[in-house]
């Protein structure tokens, strides 16, 4: 594993954030549609839910979609929880070659606000992504996932955290219900 940037972890529980593309989902490119912002409510939320249960440490992977949106909601609940910390785990130091301008951007400025960022593959494989996923499960006590329960990348991490006996909660971005696992 290659880390970019390694600061100490807080002392307090991990939580790993997984989810679905903005391919699935399109609503998750458009910040501005009340299904996104409802969404974001819905993650925000719940970031200070389980921060009041002793998490402090939160990983989200990197990708468009559910996982900048994720990392966005943990900089936001830092405003009124100042302890928590953000890790971003990308699969390889060029994942955001080939994305739009604006999307690069946006992921520069959660990278600026990122407590660590760690890569996890020194360039791009065919199964960097997988060992991203495989990382933050490892590394987490509970595993987050923005999540409709079809295969794919999300359905392959749900998977490995129920594998390790984790806990998580599915946030189903069809009905936005939170289900425990």
């Amino acid at each position: 594993m290659h880390r970019v940037e390694n600061r100490p972890r807080s002392e307090g529980k991990v939580c790993a954030f997984t989810g679905h593309r903005p391919s699935k989902y399109p609503f998750m490119a458009d910040a501005e549609s009340e299904d996104y912002r409802r969404l974001e409510a819905l993650v925000l939320s719940h970031i200070i839910r389980i921060a009041n249960e002793g998490f402090s440490h939160f990983i989200c992977g990197g990708a468009l979609g559910a996982d900048m949106l994720c990392a966005m909601q943990v900089i936001q609940a830092r405003q009124s929880l100042p302890g928590i910390t953000l890790e971003l785990a990308l699969p390889c130091p060029e994942h955001s070659v080939k994305w739009r301008k604006a999307d690069r951007q946006a992921l520069e400025r959660i990278k600026d606000k990122a407590d660590i960022i760690t890569t996890v593959c020194p360039m791009y494989t065919e199964f960097c992504m997988n060992e991203r996923n495989k990382y933050m499960v490892e590394c987490c006590d509970t595993l987050t996932a923005i999540f409709d329960g079809t295969r794919g990348g999300t359905w392959n991490t749900v998977k490995m955290a129920l594998d390790a006996d984790k806990h998580g909660t599915v946030i189903d971005p069809k009905t936005f219900a939170l289900t425990e696992f």
